[in-house]
């Protein structure tokens, strides 16, 4: 789910139809395209205009992947975008290698991916299911979980596509594309091994 929180973030900042990549939606079975921002929040952003990010818990993790998203080039259209387009990280609390809550809630503590069959996060992913699934739009506006890409609704995925959801065989929560796997101890060594620090970026951690 960092990644496509950083895809997410890229596009809010630069404007465009968010492009979650081929590869990342065929292997996690979701769209590739989603939602659409008409006009980015700065899209002056880049290399001369690079920005200070602040990020909370998981948040913290988010913005060092979308660097390195940047460093990568993983954005189509953007073939100028560097590490450098990011002056400074400043984490407050951030999960960077992980924390033990997650087990508390309910992560498997001997593969950090899945979820014990009786704990808190089965039952907050019955209700986020049956939430997109209703897809009351007034309710959307005032706060979205930000799974629109999996086509959960009940006008795209129908009865059977939420009875799917429920046993675990489709969505975000059976591709392992949600937050909890990568704020275990295991998922976020896995993400780290990925990450580097660059040198023209400042990096600052608050506990």
């Amino acid at each position: 789910m960092t990644c496509f929180l950083a895809r997410e973030l890229f596009y809010y900042l630069k404007g465009g139809q968010v492009d979650y990549g081929e590869e990342h939606s065929k292997a996690c079975g979701h769209s590739q395209f989603g939602r659409i921002y008409e006009e980015g929040h700065y899209p002056q952003w880049d290399e001369d205009h690079p920005i200070h990010f602040v990020g909370h818990s998981a948040g913290a993790q988010v913005i060092r992947v979308l660097q390195q998203m940047l460093a990568d080039k993983a954005f189509k259209g953007y073939e100028n975008m560097s590490e450098n387009w990011v002056l400074s990280v400043t984490s407050l609390s951030g999960a960077f290698n992980g924390t033990t809550r997650a087990y508390l809630d309910g992560m498997q503590p001997e593969n950090g991916k899945s979820m014990k069959s009786i704990c808190l996060l089965q039952l907050l992913r019955i209700g986020v299911i049956v939430y997109d699934w209703i897809d009351i739009p007034i309710l959307k506006y005032y706060y979205n979980f930000g799974f629109d890409h999996y086509n959960m609704s009940w006008r795209k995925a129908g009865i059977w596509g939420l009875v799917d959801c429920l046993l675990g065989n489709s969505g975000p929560f059976a591709s392992g594309d949600w937050i909890l796997p990568y704020l275990t101890i295991q998922g976020s060594l896995r993400l780290n091994s990925h990450l580097n620090t660059f040198p023209r970026t400042c990096y600052t951690h608050y506990c």
